[in-house]
């Protein structure tokens, strides 16, 4: 790309990004055409769709549907409250009046390598594993995936898919407390199987959490949380 052109398409870019950062373009409304903008800036629809292309990267605005159709992004975050008490849980709190809605499945499954170190088990150890997907207005603000030790967790709630408790408050209501907690966070762009699954846009990164929950040296779970970055704000609420 020549250096007239890279100037034509950061121009068309740096306009669009000065209209929504100063609020003429605000969350939800449409952005200007690509006809409409490459006439206004007297530039190609190639060098137009190269600034919107930079643009939805930069998670600013939508994909859209051909020449039409890209939309500011709206991030409409809710804080996920992660609390170190004597059950180690975790919960979603809306400030508004939306209202999660919650979907358990369960399954037996070999351990993969990862979390089977966790669990201080051998790789391929049959494990209960229980993912919980929260939905906030039908859009998925978590993916949550629970391994237990299978002797752990046979015939007891964190294998009934009725049960949306956090997977701490299960634990602590068979007799099987958790009196410490690792917990690491890495920030990474998502897989195309996360994308999917969270119904991401383009240039969205997401949030990994990983809990482990001991009591003693012994490992009880590992859970695995992935929450989109434009719909979710951590907040630590830890003990004295």
């Amino acid at each position: 790309m020549s250096s007239r052109s890279s100037a034509r398409w950061e121009e068309v870019h740096a306009d669009i990004r000065r209209r929504i950062t100063e609020g003429q373009l605000r969350p939800g409304d449409q952005v200007p055409g690509e006809f409409a903008l490459a006439e206004e800036h007297g530039v190609s629809r190639n060098t137009v769709r190269t600034a919107l292309t930079r643009l939805t990267q930069e998670g600013l605005i939508t994909e859209g549907r051909g020449r039409l159709g890209r939309t500011v992004r709206a991030y409409n975050a809710v804080e996920w409250h992660l609390h170190e008490d004597q059950h180690a849980t975790s919960e979603l709190a809306l400030a508004d009046e939306r209202h999660p809605e919650l979907r358990v499945s369960v399954s037996i499954e070999p351990l993969p390598a990862g979390i089977a170190g966790r669990l201080q088990l051998a790789e391929g150890t049959m494990a209960a594993r229980r993912v919980q997907v929260t939905l906030v207005d039908g859009l998925p603000y978590q993916l949550s995936t629970s391994w237990f030790p299978e002797t752990t967790a046979r015939d007891t709630p964190l294998l009934d898919t009725e049960d949306t408790r956090d997977p701490g408050e299960i634990l602590a209501s068979i007799g099987a407390t958790q009196d410490r907690v690792e917990d690491r966070i890495a920030v990474r762009m998502p897989s195309p199987t996360d994308a999917r699954e969270l119904d991401l846009p383009a240039g969205t990164p997401i949030a990994e959490h990983t809990r482990t929950g001991f009591r003693g040296n012994q490992p009880l779970r590992v859970t695995v949380t992935l929450a989109p970055g434009d719909r979710t704000v951590l907040a630590y609420d830890m003990s004295g």
